[in-house]
């Protein structure tokens, strides 16, 4: 079973699409509450697509585990966080493996 983290990101700019996308949004460049920016490619709508998250706004997005260098991998678009003014990171369970063995 994959284990999902939610969190949440500022919204700084958009980037066209190319193929089916080609007319319309193909990924977001986001920014997490702790500085690190990564894109946002999958999860949107194709109504999501041709109007996306306005910059400066906040979304929410999924992910399965951060980078080496802190940044969420396969990250998918969740929706926008409306009632969010400020970006939150998630808290990411660190699992000790030495206590699994017991």
């Amino acid at each position: 079973m994959k284990t999902f983290y939610d969190a949440e990101a500022l919204v700084l700019a958009h980037h066209a699409g190319s193929g089916k996308n080609s007319n319309v949004t193909g990924a977001i460049e986001v920014e997490m509450a702790c500085g690190k920016t990564f894109k946002i490619g999958t999860g949107f709508t194709d109504a999501q697509r041709r109007d996306p998250p306005k910059v400066g706004s906040i979304v929410v997005y999924k992910f399965q585990e951060l980078s080496k260098s802190g940044r969420p991998r396969f990250p998918v678009f969740v929706g926008e966080a409306v009632d969010k003014t400020a970006a939150n990171d998630a808290e990411i369970r660190v699992v000790d493996d030495e206590a699994e063995d017991e």
